[in-house]
C-alpha cells in the first residue's frame, strides 16, 4: 500500500506525460501524410488522381461545360499516391489531421476546371 502511495505523489509531483492536446497544439510528425489540397490553378482535370486512388476518393465529371473534381476525404486514406502521380504538381499534402465534423457536405471538397470543346473532335478538353 505504501509502494501505491509514494509512486501517485511521484506523479503527481512531476506531472502527466500526456500532451497538452486539444488545448495545446501539438505538431505533425515531418513524414505525417496529411489531408491533399488540390490547386486548382495548376490542375488541368486530367484524372491521374482518380484512377491511382485506392479507395475511389475522387470523383472526375463533365457537367455543363466544366470538369468537376470531388474529394471526399470521409474515404481518403490520406496514402499520398494522387500527389505522386499527378503530372502538374497540382497536390499538396498537408500537416492537416484535424478534420472531423459531423457534417458530410465538410468531407467532401469540390474543385471545377473549365472546358473547351476540341475543334476537330467536338468533345471537351480542359486548357492549361
Amino acid at each position: 500500500m505504501g509502494n501505491i502511495i509514494h509512486e501517485v505523489l511521484k506523479v503527481l509531483k512531476r506531472g502527466p506525460f500526456t500532451e497538452k492536446y486539444p488545448k495545446a497544439p501539438s505538431p505533425a510528425a515531418e513524414e505525417y501524410r496529411g489531408k491533399p489540397i488540390f490547386n486548382p490553378e495548376k490542375c488541368i482535370g486530367c484524372g491521374a488522381c482518380a484512377k491511382v486512388c485506392p479507395v475511389d476518393a475522387i470523383d472526375i465529371f463533365d457537367d455543363d461545360g466544366k470538369r468537376i473534381l470531388k474529394v471526399n476525404y470521409g474515404t481518403c486514406i490520406f496514402c499520398g499516391k494522387c500527389q505522386e502521380k499527378c503530372p502538374y504538381d497540382a497536390i499538396t499534402l498537408t500537416k492537416e489531421f484535424e478534420i472531423s465534423s459531423s457534417k458530410v457536405e465538410d468531407a467532401i471538397t469540390t474543385i471545377e476546371i473549365p472546358l473547351k470543346t476540341c475543334k476537330i473532335c467536338g468533345g471537351p478538353i480542359t486548357t492549361l
